[in-house]
């Protein structure tokens, strides 16, 4: 059909049967253009071709032979989108190995093919599924009990339905059927990439939903992009960006996901080398992605996140008993109600510029801000440097590489552990931690020089606001 390539002008467009016995979709006014054909040979040699809506809705192109049953050439329920019908099935031919499947829209305004469809699993489960994409399951709709699937136990009410499931040498397929023939009801895989059953209710003119599979729309795979944050325990919305990204796309389509406000230092080799690090913005309470990998050599949250900074596609680490990494696209980050037993907190790799926002600081206040920041830190670093010359010309500085220091963190690399005591004291400003480390306090560090050795070392702020490896093998 022509859902990828709609018409443009309805008013002028024409579904009818050719003259060859061909059902095809025309447009124009004066001169018609072929928008869509079934392509078959002239089904009937001596009786003409009709093509005729049922009342079960079904659309039958036949042949109207004289004095024999109609012979059916083609219809609809062999060909569904994202809608089945009472009388229609979905499943699998097993002599051509041709699918029929139930797939989405791309929105709830738009009839173009989503990314949400059902099938017999094609990994072997023998179970069918809901798929994203056509590769990733995320949903098994259970065994089948002999009267309906397990995991949807309203398909079990009485007098109401009844669930045909077939599996043979021939097919494999699943269809149903409405006791109360005046019933309309209709099967929808949604947009959202729920499996649901709507029916009519003549009362209130309105189709009512009697059950969805799975339950939770954020149980849906990637329901909102990569990137996006599905919340259905504050928000009827479901969807918004993870701190530090924007919709990708047009409002209500979230197949995009989200994109970043501001490109990371490294995230693609085309931002400045002189730029500060990235750093970290904690998401809480969320249930975390599952394609997560382990770094078995880090102990702490600190080195958690330096192993983050140190890898290029690493866009976010969580420290559960363990170091998680994740590397590229973030999906299905689900937000949790507060005190739930599977929530943890995922600190999602941002760029300095985005630490600010995704603490409320705004950018009115942002140079206000650093400049004290600026001042505080210079402050700091004039008495450090005088109590370093008062300790040089006291009798007890004879072991002059025990005097503090405070040196700029240069390109080639310092350890951030040993400034406690100057972070502590920038601290006073009473503005965001990750501001400041990720800004301005991470211009300087304190340098103790008894016995240390400080090339190639990590720069580390205890998994807070940055670290990483100075030497940011990721180019550019």
């Amino acid at each position: 059909m022509n859902r990828d390539a709609p018409v443009d002008d309805p008013a002028s467009s024409e579904l009818t049967v050719t003259r060859e016995g061909n059902l095809a979709l025309l447009k124009g006014d004066r001169y018609k253009k072929l928008i869509w054909s079934l392509n078959s040979t002239r089904p009937c040699d001596d009786a003409a071709a009709a093509a005729v809506l049922l009342d079960t809705g079904n659309l039958v192109l036949r042949c109207q032979e004289v004095g024999s049953s109609p012979a059916v050439i083609w219809q609809s329920f062999d060909h569904p989108t994202d809608t089945l019908l009472p009388g229609g099935w979905v499943g699998l031919n097993k002599s051509t190995d041709e699918y029929q499947a139930l797939r989405s829209w791309r929105t709830a305004t738009d009839p173009s093919t989503g990314l949400y469809v059902d099938r017999v699993d094609p990994y072997g489960s023998g179970q069918y599924v809901l798929l994203w994409n056509g590769t990733t399951v995320y949903h098994y709709i259970g065994a089948w009990n002999g009267k309906y699937f397990v995991s949807i136990p309203e398909m079990g009410i009485r007098g109401r339905y009844t669930f045909t499931y077939v599996n043979n040498d021939e097919e494999e397929s699943y269809s149903f059927h409405v006791a109360d023939p005046s019933a309309v009801s209709r099967m929808v895989m949604s947009p959202h990439g729920q499996l649901t059953l709507f029916v009519w209710c003549r009362e209130s003119g309105q189709w009512l939903l009697h059950w969805a599979t799975p339950t939770s729309p954020c149980n849906v795979y990637s329901l909102c992009g990569a990137f996006g944050l599905c919340d259905d325990v504050a928000s009827s919305q479901y969807c918004r960006c993870l701190p530090g990204f924007e919709p990708a796309a047009s409002p209500g389509d979230w197949s995009g996901g989200c994109a970043r406000k501001t490109a990371l230092r490294r995230g693609d080799g085309a931002s400045s080398s002189s730029s500060p690090p990235d750093g970290f913005l904690p998401v809480h309470n969320v249930k975390l992605p599952s394609n997560y990998s382990s770094v078995a050599d880090a102990g702490n949250p600190g080195d958690c996140a330096s192993a983050c900074l140190s890898n290029c596609s690493c866009t976010a680490y969580a420290y559960n008993d363990g170091c998680l990494v994740w590397r590229g696209d973030l999906r299905n980050v689900q937000q949790l109600p507060v005190g739930d037993a599977g929530a943890s907190t995922l600190f999602l790799r941002v760029a300095v510029a985005d630490l600010a926002s995704g603490h409320g600081a705004t950018a009115e206040n942002l140079g206000a801000i650093l400049g004290a920041a600026s001042s505080i830190a210079v402050l700091v670093i004039i008495c450090l440097l005088s109590l370093g010359r008062l300790r040089l010309g006291s009798p007890q500085s004879e072991r002059s590489s025990d005097v503090a220091l405070v040196a700029p963190l240069a390109a080639e690399g310092g350890d951030c552990e040993a400034g406690e005591s100057l972070m502590d004291a920038v601290k006073e400003l009473n503005v965001a931690e990750n501001l400041l480390e990720g800004a301005h306090a991470a211009e300087y560090v304190a340098v103790r020089t008894e016995g240390h050795s400080w090339e190639g070392s990590t720069r580390r702020w205890r998994g807070r606001g940055w670290g990483g490896d100075s030497s940011w093998p990721c180019g550019g």
